[in-house]
């Protein structure tokens, strides 16, 4: 080319040849499985504790005994209400008829097997993952080269293989749905791809298959679903009602999954971070979502820090996002007047994210549309590096150089960060496992902890000491009086009464909204009664409690109770003070903000 020049134009010409190579689903797969191996050694985490409880079932743990194929139900019907809260699957705030349900039964029958062959050996478990990342990877490319062709189809597979974004959802075993799913949900549109463009029969046939497969193994399916509509919309020809027709087989597959997915009353109830697409809070929370999904994958920052951050840093990240948007729109506004294959990327990546947008910002929500936003980078990369120098447009470079430098440059670096950053979840579990004694005592009693870093962790602690052996002591369950990363006072009011005040309210806009949507108000005078304790409302501010009396069925000092706090990064005895007395109890640091430690 005309402005190949120096020691620059060598390198870029060295890897658009390399790029432009016959075969690159085969260096995809194998790039991604070298990618994901770090995570062999770093065991189960968060969701996997409740996962395994649920397959092994445990006989310490009745109330997560479920069918193997419904093995993603978090909160079961005996673990639901107030028996949740007294075992810890809740908080006193929770929704008491909330639940959180999930159908994937492929991805859970996976997990059953290897739970069956190798109970003990997790490194096996995140091999598995690593493979099926490794098939995604394979498949995207081969959807890239389909697609695009040339060395942009190229470098949009190293994009998307090496994309930062995916470090977590490839390291989490839990996660491994999401793999499942997005590898299946592509192949079909690979598939249909064939089928709309060359006739291939079988390939038409295979391919809604292949998206009921992916739907078994997770909601994930539905966000590739949503490229088989860009495809009608922009690939295809003949007139609409023709090209529609070819959606028939995928609404079918569809409305089996729905059908199935409403009868058996799956999915999230009663949470401010799951929410129900047709609530007025989908609504409002959607274009922040969308913004921060769309935004990290263009040049803008990972969300995962949304839900831990004050508005100031938010404000930020936000910025970020919609700087990075507005210049990619602008740099690839030409690039979709003129390439229906932009298009069809473009409008894919758009209504995938909608349905991922039901739940909290997370850089792991980004498998499906990210395939559509790293083709688009590549394509604008190639077209910069293709257009003479008098030629580029400055909106044009400034796109190609932040958005290409970044996934070229930065993600794989960032990819392994993320993808040991994962433990970093697991350190305020492990550290509660730590500090519980493995005593005869501790499987009579009940867990007081005064002040929770996260609410997140209360859910996985039963099912983690449980995950030691049979021969670890196992509490009754677990009672939350507040957050750890609050400024907290509690005063003692009689025998059996506490009173703890939280001036900033007990729960707010982070993961404290995973158990209670943020528009349902609790009134002054409002009382949640379980076995444990009877908490009561005395005072509140905009619906959110700042103080509660907490009446336990027996006095604070009862065998029956083990009183902890959280203090920096460990669980410690608690003191009950005296009748009369006051406990401050300063804010603690979230586990996720304090910085690595060495090891595990």
């Amino acid at each position: 080319m005309d402005n190949d020049d120096g020691a620059d134009s060598a390198l870029l010409g060295r890897l658009a040849r390399t790029l432009n190579g016959p075969r690159p689903w085969y260096w995809a797969a194998l790039l991604g499985l070298l990618l994901t191996l770090p995570s062999l050694d770093l065991g189960w985490m968060a969701d996997d504790h409740l996962l395994r409880a649920n397959l092994l079932r445990d006989p310490r743990l009745p109330e997560l005994q479920t069918a193997t194929w419904d093995a993603f139900h978090f909160f079961p019907p005996p673990a639901r209400g107030t028996a949740g809260i007294d075992q810890g699957y809740g908080v006193w705030w929770a929704a008491i008829d909330g639940y959180a349900r999930h159908l994937r039964p492929l991805a859970a029958l996976s997990h059953g097997l290897e739970l069956q062959l190798w109970p003990q050996q997790p490194w096996l478990m995140h091999l598995q993952s690593a493979l099926w990342y490794a098939a995604l990877c394979g498949v995207a490319a081969a959807l890239f080269r389909r697609l695009m062709g040339g060395w942009a189809a190229g470098l949009a597979v190293l994009f998307y293989t090496a994309d930062y974004t995916h470090g977590m959802a490839a390291a989490w075993i839990a996660n491994r749905n999401a793999l499942m799913a997005a590898t299946l949900g592509l192949a079909a549109l690979l598939l249909h791809h064939r089928a709309r463009l060359h006739g291939d029969r079988p390939a038409a046939v295979a391919a809604p298959l292949l998206l009921a497969a992916g739907l078994g193994a997770g909601e994930v399916a539905l966000a590739t679903a949503a490229f088989l509509v860009a495809h009608v919309a922009t690939l295809e020809s003949g007139n609409l009602a023709q090209r529609l027709r070819s959606l028939a087989p995928y609404l079918g597959v569809g409305g089996v999954w729905l059908a199935a997915y409403l009868a058996g009353e799956f999915g999230a109830h009663g949470s401010g971070l799951y929410l129900q697409p047709s609530s007025l809070a989908y609504v409002q929370a959607l274009p922040t979502h969308l913004l921060l999904l769309l935004g990290s994958e263009l040049g803008g920052a990972g969300p995962d820090l949304w839900p831990l951050v004050e508005l100031g840093p938010r404000l930020g990240l936000a910025a970020v996002a919609a700087l990075a948007l507005l210049t990619a729109v602008v740099a690839l506004w030409p690039i979709l007047k003129r390439q229906a294959n932009a298009r069809f990327l473009a409008l894919g990546a758009l209504l995938s994210a909608l349905p991922l947008c039901a739940t909290c910002p997370s850089s792991r929500l980004a498998l499906v549309p990210g395939f559509g936003l790293v083709g688009l980078a590549a394509m604008a990369v190639a077209e910069w590096r293709a257009s003479p120098a008098g030629q580029r447009r400055r909106v044009q470079a400034v796109f190609a150089v932040w958005a290409g430098g970044m996934h070229l440059l930065l993600s794989p670096l960032l990819f392994l960060v993320m993808v040991r950053q994962s433990p970093a979840t697991e350190a305020g579990i492990a550290a509660l496992v730590r500090q519980i004694p493995n005593e005869p005592a501790v499987s009579r009693q009940r867990l007081i902890i005064v002040n929770l870093p996260d609410v997140l962790y209360t859910l996985y602690l039963r099912a983690a000491l449980a995950g030691q052996g049979q021969m670890r002591a196992v509490p009754q369950g677990t009672y939350v009086l507040g957050l750890g990363t609050h400024d907290l006072t509690l005063t003692r009011r009689d025998p059996q009464t506490v009173v703890v005040r939280d001036p900033a309210g007990f729960y707010g806009q982070d993961f404290s909204l995973l158990l209670r949507q943020a528009d349902a108000p609790m009134a002054v005078g409002e009382q949640v009664a379980t076995a444990t304790a009877t908490a009561k409302v005395l005072a509140a501010r905009d619906g959110v409690p700042t103080e509660v009396e907490f009446r336990f069925g027996v006095p604070l000092e009862d065998a029956s109770l083990r009183w902890v706090a959280w203090h920096g990064d460990s669980l410690l005895p608690f003191a009950v003070p005296a009748v009369g007395a006051t406990a401050q109890l300063p804010a603690q640091v979230h586990p996720l903000m304090q910085p690595p430690r060495g090891g595990r």
